[in-house]
């Protein structure tokens, strides 16, 4: 008997022998194991049954490759193009793979990237009823997903590494290792540290409580007025983004603060935006506001990518030295 691994055909020994091979070089995180019969490619990592989903842009030859020697899953369907590619990529057969996973058996639905493409796919996933909840993990396009399914069907949802970063090794080790930490029950509080107050009421502020949300700013903004817009009524709001000039920054801002978001924030966790000018632009936009602002760079697009818990029960308060904000079921 014969079976597709990696994207060629290999017997059941060849495939053990390889499984062994990507343990034994610590490739792995744990020993995965793939179900083959499962056409969501459900997968056994620590005891902890995983489906990939990859409903924004797909992945390179050399990306599935790296996923199905580190995971031991076949991947290789989401070899579908850049972000550019997306425009023009077909929404339903999207939604059929994201459906399909959402409805498996897996304890977690991990996004394999981000990109661009979510946004045509969200509007099918509008209405469905998803009764089997999951944890699921992504972040950048994935945030309408993380947003709907932890505010509208009771999910909890991850901001944290892509499965592709997990097994490129394309975040840092504190961040992969704290996303896994969590997943397999040795942490039940997330933290986020180093949170530095970028405006006079973030430096007067005392304790913060409030259940927490965000994600990516571009896809928070592009989410106004859409059936999975963002609640961000006492919710402590954390937002990212990456490769946007400062211009383009502060109109995001501006909309998000006038299409009234931010009515009833608690407080703004800023993560990585990136170089140039978006650190001045986001401490004159958070100048602006009565809301308490901070900032870390301990999420984003850049190394650092911790795992946030959306719709925690949030707390940021002084520890020692910085601020830190604390996440619990």
């Amino acid at each position: 008997m014969f079976f597709k691994y990696g994207g060629k055909m290999l017997s059941v020994k060849t495939v053990n022998i390889l499984k062994r091979i990507t343990l034994a070089v610590g490739l792995a995180l744990s020993f995965c194991s793939i179900n083959y019969g499962s056409a969501t490619r459900v997968f056994t990592c620590g005891g902890i049954r995983i489906c990939p989903i990859c409903p924004s842009s797909g992945l390179t030859p050399d990306e599935a490759d790296a996923i199905a020697r580190s995971w031991g899953v076949d991947v290789s369907r989401y070899i579908t193009g850049s972000s550019e590619d997306q425009v023009f990529a077909d929404p339903i057969k999207k939604f059929h793979l994201l459906d399909d996973a959402l409805r498996s058996n897996a304890d977690v639905v991990w996004a394999v990237r981000g990109g661009y493409g979510l946004d045509k796919v969200m509007p099918m996933v509008i209405g469905k009823h998803y009764p089997n909840r999951k944890i699921i993990i992504g972040y950048s396009d994935s945030s309408s997903l993380l947003i709907y399914m932890s505010q509208r069907h009771g999910w909890q949802a991850i901001n944290g590494p892509s499965l592709k970063e997990m097994a490129l090794g394309s975040k840092s080790l504190k961040s992969r290792n704290a996303i896994m930490d969590f997943l397999e029950g040795r942490v039940t509080t997330l933290r986020l540290n180093g949170l530095v107050p970028i405006n006079a009421a973030a430096n007067t502020a005392g304790a913060l409580f409030g259940k927490v949300t965000g994600g990516n700013l571009t896809c928070v903004v592009s989410g106004i007025g859409a059936p999975w817009c963002v609640w961000t009524d006492g919710r402590i709001l954390f937002l990212e983004d990456t490769n946007v000039d400062g211009y383009r920054l502060d109109r995001l801002l501006a909309h998000l603060k006038h299409a009234g978001l931010l009515n009833g924030v608690v407080a703004i966790v800023f993560g990585n935006f990136g170089g140039g000018s978006t650190k001045k632009v986001l401490k004159n936009f958070a100048n602006q506001l009565k809301i308490p602002v901070y900032q870390t760079l301990q999420f984003g697009h850049e190394n650092e990518n911790m795992p946030i818990g959306y719709e925690f029960h949030g707390t940021i308060m002084r520890v020692h030295n910085e601020y830190e904000l604390t996440m619990r079921q």
